[in-house]
């Protein structure tokens, strides 16, 4: 992700000291831009001295909150110290800036990764996908980015790209060469005392972070405003990501206008600009200028920049002039001279302030990709709006057919079907007549019927009544007789088992009077005599 900085005479290169800028670069492997060889990795970084921090810090406006801190014996997938996060030289070439834009803060929770894990390529996509939301006038959406792009692993270490995805369309053009050469050699730590909005140690993204999402409705539009940004072709972003585009789109924060700093920039750029602006308008007899629009070629003391430096933060918008030379104007040139007026009105002071911050060469890349833009803008919306004046104009036509059809279609109802209709309605009220007085009747039969009903249930009642009486004596009497036999059945079972057990008794004294007498013979038989129910 090139911006403005990205000349030979910005390599980070320049900030080494003498002995390391010594030290040879090793070479790239592919055409991806980063350096994922393993034989290139490096543990230990190769900024040694404090001022090339500083120097550092002060080209990519780093503001006063970070403190650098120099890596010293640490590798870059080292836990950081307290409060610090790990950054590369080359990643804030490619776009990354501080304080982190909330969209970048984002996408690194998702996944899971610390700013250090991302390559330089990644950055670059981060950064070129806020620039082209902010012009498209919508928000940067995670679930649109993750669309679009994928996030890549390269071997040996745990670092990750983001690369676009053929299927859903190329924002942007594929990276070639070798733009960062041994990106991984120079890193070193940056200390916040605000937390930061994203893992400072290193990690492993989740599973789940990485699948295709599901697009909403709002979010499928989102989609179909980026590519109408996009236009034709994928976006260069060597071009595409300078100063004014990041700044525009908030990654870059500029520092609010103040008399030190709006001092010498501003004169450098307007004297470069005015030039050309002397060379492009000529001055018209009636042309007068808008007090909201300074000229860039005149020249100005301090005290009156600071005083317009002030003034003019609150935008004065373009208004129609009401004078009374209007009339006079509105001739031959008229018409340009009042769209002239007009364009001037659309430079606001604040815009005029941050062309001056940017180089020449910026000013035209930036306004070069923006006519682009807007050439294919103009040229989508020209196409767009012809094709729905198209089928406006078809369903207007389809609209006039159909109210003919309808008014034609109510005529004839009215003439022929009418009383048709009206004697089909008279039949249905007298079959509505006569079946209301059915009802009653039917209401009448009912009501006979239920009290027939009534009369029967009683009558079936008190005959049931009846009947269950009579049976229930007759079973009562028949379980009377029915406990007389039994209990005389069990008198004569009793007598029977009497009988049976008296005599088995008797057999039993004979064979002992027939044991006794055997054994003893002096005894007496009449003697041996056994009483069955004992002395009375």
């Amino acid at each position: 992700m090139a911006s403005s900085r990205t000349s030979a005479s910005c390599s980070p290169d320049n900030l080494l000291d003498e002995s390391t800028r010594a030290r040879a670069h090793p070479t790239s492997a592919d055409g991806s831009g980063d350096d994922v060889s393993a034989l290139s990795e490096r543990v230990t970084s190769r900024l040694r001295a404090r001022k090339t921090l500083r120097d550092i810090c002060k080209r990519y406006s780093i503001p006063d909150d970070f403190a650098p801190l120099l890596a010293g014996d640490l590798s870059s997938c080292s836990p950081p110290p307290p409060g610090s996060v790990c950054v590369y030289v080359d990643a804030l070439d490619a776009g990354l800036r501080l304080p982190l834009h909330p969209f970048f803060g984002t996408v690194l929770t998702h996944f899971g990764l610390a700013p250090g894990q991302l390559a330089p390529n990644g950055w670059r996509a981060l950064a070129g996908f806020v620039v082209l939301s902010h012009f498209a006038g919508v928000a940067p959406s995670l679930a649109v980015f993750r669309h679009f792009f994928s996030l890549c692993q390269f071997p040996p270490h745990r670092l990750y790209t983001i690369r676009g995805k053929d299927a859903a369309g190329l924002l942007f053009a594929r990276m070639g060469g070798n733009k960062y050469r041994a990106w991984k050699e120079e890193f070193f730590f940056l200390s916040s005392t605000a937390p930061w909005p994203c893992p400072v140690e290193w990690g492993e993204p989740y599973r789940s972070a990485t699948f295709d999402p599901t697009l909403t409705v709002p979010e499928k539009a989102v989609v179909e405003h980026l590519l109408r940004a996009r236009g034709s072709s994928p976006i260069d972003l060597t071009t595409y990501l300078h100063d004014c585009n990041m700044a525009a789109a908030k990654i870059i924060i500029l520092p609010p206008p103040t008399p030190q700093g709006m001092g010498k920039p501003f004169k450098v750029a307007t004297a470069a600009l005015a030039p050309a602006g002397k060379v492009a308008l000529k001055k018209e007899p009636d042309f007068k200028v808008s007090p909201c629009a300074p000229s860039l070629g005149k020249k100005r003391k301090p005290a009156e920049e600071d005083n317009e430096s002030s003034a003019s933060d609150t935008s004065c918008p373009w208004k129609p002039s009401t004078s009374k030379d209007d009339g006079k104007q509105r001739g031959r040139d008229g018409h340009w001279i009042a769209a002239k007026r007009m364009l001037q009105g659309v430079v606001t002071p604040w815009r005029q302030r941050e062309l001056a911050a940017c180089r020449p060469a910026d000013v035209v890349t930036s306004s070069y990709v923006s006519l682009l833009q807007t050439a294919n803008e103009v040229a989508f919306s020209l196409g767009y709006a012809l094709e729905l004046e198209d089928k406006l104009r078809a369903r207007e036509r389809e609209a006039g057919a159909l109210r003919s059809e309808l008014n034609r279609a109510k005529a004839e109802l009215s003439q022929s079907k009418a009383p048709a209709l009206r004697a089909e309605l008279h039949t249905a009220k007298v079959e509505l007549a006569q079946t209301k007085a059915d009802v009653l009747v039917a209401r009448e039969e009912a009501d006979a019927l239920r009290s027939e009903l009534r009369r029967a249930k009683a009558e079936l009642a008190k005959t049931n009544a009846d009947a269950l009486r009579v049976e229930l004596r007759g079973a009562k009497a028949e379980l009377a007789q029915t406990n007389a036999d039994a209990e005389r059945a069990k008198a004569a079972a009793s007598r029977a088992l009497v009988g049976r057990e008296l005599m088995g008794y008797e057999r039993g004294l004979a064979d002992m009077k027939r044991a006794a007498l055997h054994r003893y013979p002096l005894l007496d038989p009449a003697s041996l005599v056994v009483r069955l129910h004992g002395p009375r």
